[in-house]
C-alpha cells in the first residue's frame, strides 16, 4: 500500500492505496509571464488577423468592452489577475484613439451565471478600475432582461442567436477572456458570456453533452455549435470583434503564461494550442477504476459555497470530461469520487439548486428527463426570474445544465462516493462507502485491477488519441 494525498472538501486527505494504482499528474506548466501588460500590449498592438485595436477604436463610435466573470478561475486566487492587467490598458487604448468615456459601457459576461455585487467584480477586475465607472456603464449581464437582449435569428442549422443589445448597437466590441481549459475564450465569450437561455439551451441541452467527444474538444457538439453561432453573429454585425485571450498557467496562485489577441477565431486557436502545449498528457489506455478527490470550490462557488449538485458537476463534469480522444475510465468502469457530499445549499446564490435537488432527482436522475420537466420552468418561474435578475441568484435552469454535465459519467461508468454523507449520495446515484479505501477495493474486485488517481490541480487534460480502444 502506498500513502497518498487527495483533496476532500474542505481539507487534504491522507489515504492508503494499491500500490498498483498509478498517480497522473500534470505535466511542467507555462511559466508565468515576466512583464504580463508588456505581453498585453504586444498582443494588442500587433493581433492576429486583425487591425491593432487603437486603429479599430479611432474608427468606432461606441465601445462595448466584456470580460470573463468571476467564475473562472477556480479557486479564484491569481497572481496578477489578467483582467485587472487587460481592463485598464483596453480603457487607455480607446481613451487614446479618442472615444469618449462616456460613449464605452462595460459589461461583466455572466450568462446564465449570478450577478456579482461591484465589490466581487473589483477582486478581478482591480478596485481602481471598479471604482472610476458609475453603474450605468459598468454592469453585470442580463440574460432575461427582455429590453436589453436582441434576436439576431437563427443559423443554417437553426441555433437562435441571441445576445446583449449593446453587442449589437456598438462599433466595437473588446472581449477580454481569461482560459483556463480549452473549453474556455473563442465565441463562448459572446454567445455564452453575452446570450440568452434561448439561444445557450441550444448548446448546453443535454443532447450535446452527451456525446463521444469531450466538451473540451473544438469537434465537440456544444464547441461545434458554440462555433457556428458565433460566426452566425459575425457575419450579421460586422467585423466589429476583438478578443484578448489570457491563457493561464498551472501553478498556483494563477498566473498569466500568454496574452493573445487579434480576430475571436485567430486569437482562440493561438490560445488553445497554447493551453493544449500545457494540458495535454499523454495517457496509455483507459483504466477499469479513477479515484477523484473533488474539493470544496467550484466556478460556481465563487465568493460562496458548494451544495451537491455542485460537487457532481466538478466531479463527473468539469473532471470526467478532461479527456481527449475517449474517457480516462473505460466504459463500465467505476469512478470514485471522494467528498464529504454535505446537504447544504447558499439561500442566497442557489435557489433553484435546492429545489432540483429535493424535488427534481426525487421524480428522476434521467438528464434529458430532468431537462423536459424543470429547464423552461425554473428558467421562467416568477420567483427564480426575481432572484436572479434583482438579487445574485444563478439563472433557474443553471443546476439542470450542471446535473447533465455530470450524468454523463453516470451513464458510462458507475460512481462510489467515498466519505459521503449516504442520503446525499443515493440521491445523487451514487453508491456511498464510509471510507476512500474500502471503494477503492470495491472498485477493483467489481471492475478490474488497473486504477488510477486522477491528481488535478493543476489540471491536465489526459490524452488517450494515440492509443486504440481496446475490444471488449
Amino acid at each position: 500500500m502506498a500513502e497518498q494525498t487527495i483533496l476532500f472538501g474542505d481539507e487534504f486527505l491522507d489515504v492508503d492505496l494499491p500500490d498498483s494504482v498509478e498517480v497522473l499528474t500534470a505535466g511542467e506548466g507555462l511559466p508565468a509571464l515576466e512583464d504580463p501588460l508588456g505581453a498585453l500590449r504586444a498582443a494588442v498592438s500587433a493581433p492576429l488577423d486583425s487591425p491593432p485595436l487603437g486603429d479599430l477604436a479611432r474608427r468606432a463610435g461606441k465601445v462595448l468592452v466584456a470580460f470573463t466573470d468571476p467564475c473562472i478561475p477556480a479557486p479564484l486566487a491569481t497572481d496578477p489577475d489578467p483582467r485587472a492587467v487587460a481592463l485598464p490598458e483596453v480603457m487607455r487604448v480607446l481613451e487614446g484613439a479618442g472615444v469618449a468615456a462616456g460613449d464605452v459601457r462595460v459589461i461583466c459576461a455572466t450568462g446564465l451565471h449570478r450577478k456579482f455585487t461591484r465589490a466581487e467584480l473589483a477582486e478581478v477586475a482591480g478596485r481602481d478600475f471598479v471604482s472610476r465607472l458609475p453603474p450605468q456603464r459598468l454592469r453585470c449581464h442580463d440574460s432575461l432582461d427582455p429590453e436589453g437582449l436582441v434576436f439576431v435569428g437563427e443559423t443554417g442549422s437553426g441555433l437562435e442567436v441571441e445576445v446583449a443589445r449593446e453587442v449589437l448597437e456598438a462599433d466595437l466590441v473588446v472581449y477580454v477572456n481569461v482560459s483556463q481549459i480549452t473549453m474556455n475564450g473563442g465565441w463562448s465569450s459572446m454567445v455564452i458570456g453575452l446570450g440568452s437561455f434561448r439561444s445557450i439551451r441550444h448548446h448546453h441541452h443535454p443532447d450535446a453533452i452527451f456525446a463521444e467527444r469531450s466538451f473540451i474538444e473544438p469537434e465537440s457538439p456544444m464547441q461545434s455549435r458554440v462555433a457556428e453561432m458565433g460566426r452566425f453573429l459575425e457575419e450579421a454585425a460586422g467585423r466589429k470583434f476583438f478578443q484578448i485571450e489570457a491563457v493561464l498557467g498551472s501553478g498556483l496562485p494563477y498566473s498569466p503564461a500568454g496574452f493573445r489577441a487579434g480576430r475571436v477565431d485567430a486569437a482562440h486557436a493561438s490560445a488553445q494550442a497554447l493551453l493544449a502545449q500545457q494540458q495535454d498528457t499523454p495517457v496509455a489506455g483507459e483504466y477499469d477504476v479513477v479515484v477523484v478527490g473533488v474539493p470544496s470550490f467550484s466556478p460556481y462557488a465563487v465568493f460562496s459555497e458548494m451544495n451537491p449538485i455542485l460537487v457532481h458537476m466538478t466531479g463527473l463534469g468539469y473532471a470526467f470530461h478532461l479527456y481527449r480522444g475517449r474517457p480516462l475510465v473505460r466504459p463500465g468502469g467505476v469512478v470514485v469520487l471522494a467528498n464529504p457530499l454535505r446537504e447544504s445549499f447558499h439561500p442566497i446564490h442557489h435557489p433553484s439548486y435546492r429545489e432540483l435537488y429535493e424535488r427534481g432527482l426525487a421524480v428522476t436522475r434521467d438528464p434529458r428527463e430532468l431537462w423536459d420537466l424543470f429547464a423552461e420552468d425554473y428558467a421562467h418561474r416568477p420567483e427564480f426570474v426575481h432572484a436572479y435578475r434583482h438579487g445574485q441568484a444563478f439563472h433557474g435552469a443553471h443546476p439542470v445544465i450542471c446535473y447533465a454535465w455530470g450524468a454523463h459519467a453516470l451513464a458510462h461508468a458507475r460512481v462510489l462516493a467515498a466519505g459521503a454523507d449516504p442520503v446525499v449520495a443515493e440521491r445523487l446515484g451514487y453508491e456511498p462507502f464510509a471510507t476512500v479505501e474500502e471503494a477503492v477495493a470495491e472498485a477493483t474486485r467489481r471492475a478490474g485491477a488497473r486504477a488510477a488517481l486522477f491528481a488535478a490541480p493543476p489540471l491536465f487534460a489526459a490524452d488517450l488519441r494515440g492509443t486504440p480502444a481496446p475490444s471488449r
